[in-house]
């Protein structure tokens, strides 16, 4: 079954059987009436069922990510500690691509409506910084994390100039690992190599600090919880600029396979 508002999501990366285009409120509310007048009856899984155990399976495989002390940095790790300091006033503004596939996929949400803001589809990179800070904007009291990867950073940079000038405190958190990673990845299994993908290695806290922004780049896993912290703490916007590993591909379904994606869309 795939729901979206939007049909030309259907069945776009995988086959659908149950095809079904609507608002997902008003979808899931008629769906509820239906089974209701067909006298069909909830499921009981109180005791965790299926999804229980593929969420532990998860949770033990990925484990040892969490905690890993590689360098570059794993990615798994830079979102472990965001994990750590995220509660239910925070707002987890996250960039296309693999950004957002990192914080759906391992941050724990911790509390019910808006935790995650993300793209609709994964579509532009970009556009996560600028929609946090208008997320503060729109809410001053709460905690807003942007986290993006820094193929994205680089199209709206500028902006740390306008957080500057406004005081808007939002952290930013970049996993810069000097590749547009999720197009690098794909051309490896479409084509078996990629072409002009990879950046320069760009120091973005210089960036940020020369933008009258506070900000420290973090190369050593275990100086990343410290450097959140530091960011949360401060008076005004501040950025992480983490050093991640390039060859990581990110949790986007087909991504971990070998076999060809030439017809996955991206």
């Amino acid at each position: 079954m795939h729901l979206d508002i939007d049909p030309v999501e259907i069945g776009r990366n995988f086959r659908t059987d149950a095809p079904l285009v609507g608002d997902v409120r008003d979808t899931l509310r008629d769906l509820l009436a239906y089974c209701e007048r067909e006298g069909l009856r909830r499921v009981d899984r109180s005791n965790g069922g299926r999804i229980a155990e593929l969420k532990e399976e998860f949770a033990r495989r990925n484990a040892p990510l969490l905690r890993s002390s590689a360098r570059p940095i794993r990615p798994e790790r830079v979102i472990a500690e965001i994990d750590r300091i995220v509660d239910a006033r925070t707002l987890v503004v996250a960039d296309a691509s693999y950004s957002t596939s990192w914080a759906l996929s391992h941050i724990d949400v911790p509390a019910a409506r808006r935790f995650v803001l993300s793209p609709r589809g994964t579509g532009s990179i970009g556009w996560g910084f600028a929609a946090a800070l208008g997320a503060k904007l729109g809410d001053p009291e709460r905690a807003v994390i942007s986290l993006g990867g820094d193929g994205g950073f680089g199209y709206m940079m500028n902006e740390l100039e306008t957080a500057s000038r406004y005081g808007i405190k939002v952290l930013a958190v970049i996993l810069n690992n000097s590749t547009l990673g999720y197009q690098r990845h794909w051309e490896e299994k479409a084509m078996g190599k990629y072409m002009d993908c990879d950046f320069l290695d760009i120091d973005y806290a210089a960036v940020a600090r020369a933008l009258k922004c506070a900000a420290e780049r973090v190369e050593d896993p275990d100086g990343i919880a410290a450097a959140l912290a530091r960011g949360l703490a401060s008076a005004g916007p501040y950025l992480v600029d983490v050093v991640v590993d390039p060859k990581v591909n990110g949790p986007v379904a087909g991504m971990d396979r070998e076999a060809a994606l030439a017809g996955l869309s991206h």
